[in-house]
């Protein structure tokens, strides 16, 4: 999927990478290699039930249960048995693609900004959500579409 291609985008050998919404670990799993022995990779899900299939399929990579609006929580989970920072991710990957419905996208961009204001480090947010995928399909940044018109008006 586009959302694990990411992966080897966004990542580099010694991350300290978090993935919101983890399911099974499938995804924090690929993240752990990408990572490799000097990175530190964490699963979270609200579910315990989840949480504990990902632990038996995954038993090297660290799951926990947190909620992903739980920003102190997921702060302390940066700090790895090597140490650390607290909140000092490099990557997070968030994984919301059921939430959907009218205030899915609100919900999306609300938690997104959450993230972003806990986490100011964090070098790259990757998400997964069809509604935010719907949104991104027919809106255009504007600032990438004029900095070819900015750069000709500075040379005027």
């Amino acid at each position: 999927s586009e959302y694990r291609d990411m992966i080897q985008l966004a990542m580099q050998e010694g991350d300290r990478a978090l993935e919101i919404g983890c399911h099974c670990g499938v995804t924090t799993e690929l993240m752990h290699l990408a990572a490799g022995a000097r990175g530190h990779v964490v699963g979270v899900d609200i579910g315990p039930s989840i949480i504990g299939k990902a632990r038996k399929a995954n038993p090297h990579v660290k799951f926990e249960v947190a909620d992903a609006w739980d920003t102190a929580t997921l702060g302390a989970l940066a700090v790895g048995e090597e140490g650390g920072t607290a909140g000092s991710w490099d990557v997070i990957f968030v994984d919301v693609g059921g939430l959907s419905g009218p205030d899915g996208f609100l919900e999306a961009v609300a938690l997104l900004r959450q993230l972003m204001n806990a986490f100011p480090s964090a070098r790259a947010l990757v998400i997964k959500s069809a509604c935010m995928r719907e949104f991104s399909n027919r809106v255009f940044v504007c600032n990438e579409l004029l900095r070819p018109l900015a750069s000709y008006m500075q040379q005027q």
